[in-house]
């Protein structure tokens, strides 16, 4: 069971947090503040402790105790405390003392490094508050008038000029006169003083900072803060999305009771940075569009990342390429520990100092799961688009994992939505994106010209063997024999082998007894001339039944990581085709099975014979029909920029 900590200042927030950790299955460990925190709060907690404000190592000590390593800090906490009191332990003592300037960030993002030397992470509660967000316009009975419009309008970008100083969130408007402004002393206290200069119907605005660090500094109103403007005679209240409201629909009706509108201006604010993370080529590619459609919503938007050519046509500014992680398998990618480790290191290096509000990661569980990690320690949101085939393995160890790390994910396959629903994770599902990513680059005529190897009517034989090296290493020797020996069967078919950039082929054309053309563009455009293929499991095979290309599949690895994953994994099909259909659409031939002469026998037999051939088209039709949809793309980089 996941562990969550909480220390719990004062105010419902704590209370109402403390419920939605327990709805969804965690153990919880409640830290209260003495002289603040509300007690009732000790109804939802499995272990419950009353601590002094100061005294951080206690905090600590009682975490490491009950094996917490994430934590989160709600409520409010007076902190004029942290700049008077003396009752502090040494390690707060040392902590203020190196304090360059006493701001908020700096002083949170200070205490945040505490815990987190101690392996304890401060984390960002925002999967468990989506409830409390509201949505942008009126929510109150009472419209506001001309009039009040505009002291909202000013309101609302006063306060955001204010915050962007650091000084306070909150203003108090009226006549689109600045009556006050919140300093240290909290919104409870501003919003009288503005009200008395005022005398009455004044406005307030209270919104998020422009680089709101969620983990321990959430704007938040709630029913106090209805009693203050009750108080206060304020006739509106202007927030934005970034700010929770507490026990909405009460506020709500205390606020139409009172004559009071609430008005929630949309945050308007686009993202700034994002960071992909993709481990091999394919995840490059589909990266790339995804990029592409998020620049045309998003000119302005800074993406950094791990990827390949394809992410840096699109002025990605790559921390490492994929060319030099392109490892399979377990064994594969044992022998690259170090060099992981020093790549997570920087990753962490870059998060750290660049905070993005996103990080976007691709497939490449075995990197990316350890990225995630590191982005949900600091806070910083984390969408899964293409997530790893957890529906491959056996027990439901990756989905945990996938729960910890994730707060969005964005699946290719219907059968993927079901699995991660069932599993209770935010996911989305718009269709594959391949069925508009795979499209013909050339006109037919164009292609032949430049392809004068090729005639119209030929029957070609595409070949290949991924776009890893350890694919090619397992893989070309016996696709090469397999070419061979139909080649003797036919010797009029042609034979084309599509090679990805960065990777080596060591193929002398001329030692070989069959006439083979290499190329490294164009690939759709071959999919489609082509006959038939001989395809390495992977992303190609869909690429392949996407331009109704009949195929057979082949899958070679190491002979221990191919034992460890027998153990393992539980599926049926390796082949995407196959997997979507659950049905063999299209033959595979794995590991020993993985015969040259089985292979040119079983494509010789299909190529002539117009029914066998056909049969396998329409049931590749078929296969694509499961994954269509409208506006795939751009439906998935609206998700992430969501």
């Amino acid at each position: 069971m996941r562990k969550i900590g909480l220390i719990a200042g004062s105010g419902r927030f704590p209370l109402l947090l403390s419920k939605e950790i327990k709805n969804k299955g965690c153990e919880l460990i409640v830290v209260a503040i003495k002289g603040a925190a509300d007690g009732d709060v000790e109804k939802n907690s499995d272990s419950f402790h009353w601590v002094e404000l100061g005294m951080m190592q206690d905090m600590i000590d009682i975490f490491k105790e009950n094996e917490v390593n994430e934590i989160m800090m709600v409520g409010k906490v007076n902190k004029t405390i942290l700049y008077t009191n003396s009752s502090f332990d040494n390690r707060v003592k040392g902590m203020l003392e190196t304090l360059d300037e006493k701001n908020d960030d700096r002083l949170l993002a200070s205490i945040a490094q505490e815990f987190h030397k101690e392996g304890i992470n401060l984390i960002d509660p925002m999967e468990f508050l989506r409830p409390f967000f509201p949505k942008a316009g009126v929510l109150t009975s009472k419209k506001p008038d001309e009039n009040v419009k505009a002291d909202i309008d000013f309101g609302f970008t006063m306060a955001k000029r204010l915050s962007d100083m650091d000084i306070g969130q909150v203003v108090v408007v009226k006549n689109q006169i600045v009556l006050a402004v919140e300093a240290m002393e909290g919104t409870d206290k501003a919003i009288p003083r503005g009200a008395m200069l005022g005398k009455g119907d004044v406005i307030v605005a209270k919104v998020s900072r422009p680089k709101q660090d969620m983990r321990f500094d959430i704007p938040v109103v709630g029913l106090t803060t209805i009693d203050t403007l009750i108080k206060s005679k304020a006739s509106a209240l202007v927030i934005d999305q970034n700010t929770i409201i507490l026990d909405m629909e009460e506020v709500i009706k205390k606020a139409d009771d009172n004559n009071i509108t609430i008005f929630v201006k949309s945050t308007g604010r686009k993202i700034s940075r994002i960071f992909i993370s993709t481990g091999e080529l394919s995840g490059d590619l589909h990266a790339s569009h995804v990029i592409s459609k998020i620049r045309m919503v998003n000119p302005s938007v800074v993406i950094d990342g791990i990827g390949g050519k394809y992410m840096a046509r699109h002025n990605v500014n790559l921390i490492e390429n994929v060319s030099n992680l392109s490892e399979m398998g377990f064994v594969e990618v044992s022998k690259s520990i170090m060099k992981y480790k020093k790549l997570f290191e920087r990753v962490r290096k870059y998060l750290l100092e660049n905070r993005p509000e996103k990080v976007v990661l691709l497939d490449a569980s075995g990197m990316n799961f350890r990225i995630g990690k590191i982005a949900k320690e600091l806070g910083i949101e984390v969408i899964y688009y293409i997530p790893p085939k957890v529906w491959v393995w056996k027990g439901q160890g990756r989905i945990k994992k996938m729960k910890e790390i994730c707060d969005k994910v964005i699946c290719l396959f219907d059968f993927e939505n079901e699995i991660f629903e069932s599993n209770e994770m935010e996911v989305s599902y718009f269709g594959n994106p391949l069925v508009e990513i795979v499209k013909e680059e050339k006109k037919k005529e164009q292609f032949l010209m430049e392809n004068p190897e090729i005639q119209d009517g030929d029957k070609v034989i595409l070949l290949l063997p991924g776009s890893r090296n350890q694919e090619i290493k397992y893989l070309l020797h016996n696709i090469l024999r397999s070419a061979s020996n139909l080649h003797k069967k036919d010797p009029s078919l042609k034979f084309v082998m599509l090679k990805a950039q960065d990777v080596k082929l060591d193929i002398d054309t001329s030692e070989l007894d069959f006439p083979l053309i290499v190329k490294e563009k164009d690939s759709y455009c071959w999919y489609r001339f082509a006959t038939f293929g001989i395809v390495a499991s992977g992303t190609a095979t869909l690429e392949a039944a996407i331009s109704n290309l009949p195929m057979v599949i082949v899958y070679r690895v190491n002979f221990l990581t191919y034992w460890i994953a027998r153990v393992m994994l539980d599926i049926n099909y390796v082949g995407l085709p196959n997997i979507i259909a659950n049905e063999e659409v299209v033959p595979e031939f794995i590991q020993g099975d993985f015969k040259p002469e089985k292979i040119a026998e079983f494509i010789y037999d299909t190529i002539t014979d117009e029914n066998k051939y056909n049969v396998i088209k329409d049931k590749l039709e078929k296969v694509v029909m499961k994954i269509q949809n409208e506006n795939i793309l751009d439906n998935i980089a609206g998700k992430i920029l969501e």
